[in-house]
This record gives C-alpha cells, structure tokens and sequence, in this order.
C-alpha cells in the first residue's frame, strides 16, 4: 500500500511504537550506497548556501519570505557553479559513476562528466524514512530551465514521492483537509 519495503515497514513501525529491531538481522541494501552519496552532496548543498551560496540565492530566499531557519529546516542548498561537488565527493571516495547513477550528474555519450545541478537553489526530495533520494532546483535568475528535477534512479521514481511528505505527513494526520500544491514555494 506504501510502497515500502518489509523491512522499511518493520522499521517505520517498530519507531512507532518504540520497539528495537537493531538486532534483527539485515539484508544486503543494493541502494545504500546511492543514498550516501545523495547525503553526502545534500550536505555540500546546504553547506555551499550557508558559506554564502550567492548573492542571488539569498535575495531570492528573502524575497519569498524563506527566513534563515525556514531554509536550514527544509534542508534548502544551493549548487555552485559546476567542479566543486564532484571533486567533494571524489575526495569522499565516490566515483562519477556513482554520482552519474544517483543522477547528480551527467555523462553524454562523448564528453566529459558533469554536474547535473549548477547555480540552483536545491531542495532535498526525501523518501517515507526522511532519506534524500533525489533533489529539485530552481534557478534564481534568468536561467532556463527555471526549474530542474533529479532523473529517475534505482532510489528514486518521480511518481512514487511527494516533495515535503515526510515533513508533512505527521502534522496532515490531524488535519481535516490537506491541500496539495505544484512547486516548492507555492502555498
């Protein structure tokens, strides 16, 4: 019904209820190491905007009311212009190919590889357990496109998540009526 694993949902219903699981035993996740490199890059992100990101990106945030902690608590980062991510995770031990196949970056068929995400603001897609799987960015000049979404990966299929969800889903329990809307800063 959630699209979750059995252990996923093991997981999320054992944190419900306060009950350990840590020691039941474990079977080989073909996605960890995509999820780490996704966690790896979120922190860079959020890192880079809060070192300054650019002068854009933070009138942008002013200008639709995105204060400071708004922004830290929704993981908001921001993309620098394209080499710093890459040779971060590098230093890290992650290969391109890896950041290729968690869609962070790109390798045409004949050149070099890469950043998919550069000079946007990125906002963490996140799975049910709060994990990044993916990111969308939205540039804050005029770049097209405005808007720019993570491709499909072995973590993440755009049709299976709803940016913000996991932020959400606690408080909409208790709400009569919850409202559902397009992009990132629509309310």
């Amino acid at each position: 019904f959630l699209g979750v694993s059995f252990r996923e949902a093991l997981e999320e219903l054992a944190s419900e209820y306060g009950i350990d699981v840590s020691d039941v035993p474990r079977q080989a996740d073909p996605g960890a190491p995509l999820r780490r490199i996704l966690e790896e890059a979120h922190s860079f992100f959020v890192r880079s905007l809060a070192s300054g990101g650019s002068s854009g990106a933070r009138s942008y945030l002013e200008k639709r009311g995105i204060s400071s902690a708004t922004s830290e608590s929704l993981g908001i980062g921001w993309a620098p212009q394209g080499g710093g991510l890459l040779r971060h995770l590098s230093g890290l031990g992650f290969s391109s190919s890896t950041a290729v196949e968690a869609g962070l970056a790109i390798r045409p068929d004949s050149g070099q590889t890469y950043e998919r995400f550069r000079e946007r603001l990125l906002f963490p897609i996140r799975d049910r357990r709060g994990r990044t799987v993916s990111f969308g960015g939205r540039a804050t000049g005029p770049v097209e496109p405005k808007y720019l979404n993570g491709p499909d990966t072995p973590v993440y299929h755009k049709g299976d998540l709803l940016y913000g969800y996991n932020e959400a889903r606690a408080s909409a329990r208790d709400m009569e009526t919850v409202i559902l809307v397009e992009g990132y800063f629509d309310h």
